[in-house]
């Protein structure tokens, strides 16, 4: 008597599960506004949970003395004038963006067989394991030394002090690439 193969059955059921998310997902980005009646439950369930996360994150960056740049999302200081990574004002208008038409996802490329490869020497191992482990050496050390450097630096255009990563002066907004070290 032949059976079911339980295995395969349940992995099967698995991709179409991730299917039906996918596919889920990808009829919500595309029809945000314009849906089916049949689905406004899901879709207001979506967009109440989205509400609710974008509220979260709102309230715990401004708690951390933080808010997000409306032009470009990143994370700056709330007493910012000036965006650190886009260097736009904060209080000025967003600019509206034209939103393109979706591309269509690619067909999915055939999985092909793993390549089986022989079981490596104990020497070979440790040899291996050496080397890894005195890079891992260099580049704590090489950290250490970067961080015991100091970063403060200021802006040129109205000298108030400035992160090393940062792009634009959150004062001035200004480039900071002709920022001067201290």
């Amino acid at each position: 008597m032949v059976q079911y193969d339980e295995n395969l059955i349940n992995a099967e059921k698995a991709k179409m599960a991730q299917a039906f998310t996918k596919l889920g997902e990808m009829y919500y980005k595309a029809h945000p506004y314009d849906f089916e009646e049949d689905f406004i439950a899901p879709v207001t369930a979506i967009k109440d949970a989205e509400a609710r996360i974008d509220q979260h994150k709102t309230e715990v960056l401004k708690a951390n003395g933080l808010m997000l740049c409306k032009h470009c999302g990143s994370e700056i200081q709330d007493i910012s004038r000036f965006c650190n990574f886009c260097g736009k004002a904060v209080d000025a208008p967003v600019e509206e963006e034209a939103v393109p038409e979706p591309d269509p996802e690619p067909e999915p490329e055939p999985e092909e067989e793993p390549e089986v490869f022989a079981e490596p020497e104990p020497e070979e191992i440790q040899i291996v394991e050496e080397q890894i482990n005195e890079e891992v050496l260099e580049e704590a050390v090489g950290a250490q030394e970067a961080a015991d450097e100091p970063k403060e630096k200021t802006c040129p255009h109205c000298g108030e002090p400035i992160d090393d990563d940062f792009e634009f002066c959150t004062n001035c907004g200004k480039s900071g690439a002709a920022v001067s070290s201290r």
